[in-house]
């Protein structure tokens, strides 16, 4: 039993001298994520997150991975993602999570200001709020102009954003066409400014 609730009913040796099956790999490093105190006290974000009931015993997480395998291909370099899908989610399951790189993971994590101000804002010395961008295209940060007020940085913000999710939902580091949804969904309100 892994951490009180994880089940491994594996029929084979899931780890032998260094090799580790990649399917229990990723099962146990999800139940680790929410039940390791060790892990928890590093990365409050999971504290609260819950593998379902069903994905506690490997062979049901490892029947839906190598369904998802057969649709995306090759599983080592993506990441194993639980709120894209359902927005904030606090749940492992089968209906929530999907497998994304590691540039799609980035993206739809809105980092807010170092400066306590609206995403995408920064305060100038001469009063004026910068507004800047990370372009998931290039990796590079890209200025979008000086405002008046807070809120127009942030809605030019915004507006780039979603400008830049056009592009990035069709780059082939989306690799699932629900993803690709979401991505536009994202950033689509700002698109009226």
């Amino acid at each position: 039993m892994i951490h009180g609730v994880g089940i491994n009913d594996a029929g084979y040796v899931t780890q032998n001298c260094g090799w580790v099956c990649p399917y229990y790999s990723r099962w146990k490093d999800m139940i680790v994520r929410c039940y390791s105190p060790k892990r928890l006290s590093k990365k409050s974000s999971y504290v609260g997150c819950v593998v379902c009931e069903e994905w506690r015993t490997f062979s049901n997480f490892r029947r839906w991975m190598v369904k998802q395998e057969e649709t995306l291909g090759d599983l080592s370099d993506l990441t194993l993602d639980k709120d894209i899908l359902s927005g904030v989610n606090k749940v492992y399951a089968p209906e929530h999570c999907v497998f994304v790189t590691t540039d799609v993971n980035k993206f739809f994590c809105d980092h807010s200001s170092k400066h306590s101000h609206m995403i995408g804002a920064q305060l100038r010395s001469n009063g004026k709020y910068r507004c800047r961008v990370s372009d998931p295209n290039t990796h590079k940060v890209v200025g979008c102009g000086n405002y008046d007020t807070e809120l127009e940085a942030h809605n030019a913000w915004g507006k780039k954003r979603y400008e830049f999710a056009l592009i990035f939902a069709q780059s082939p580091q989306v690799v699932d066409n629900r993803v690709r949804i979401k991505i536009i969904e994202r950033y689509e309100a700002y698109n009226v400014y």
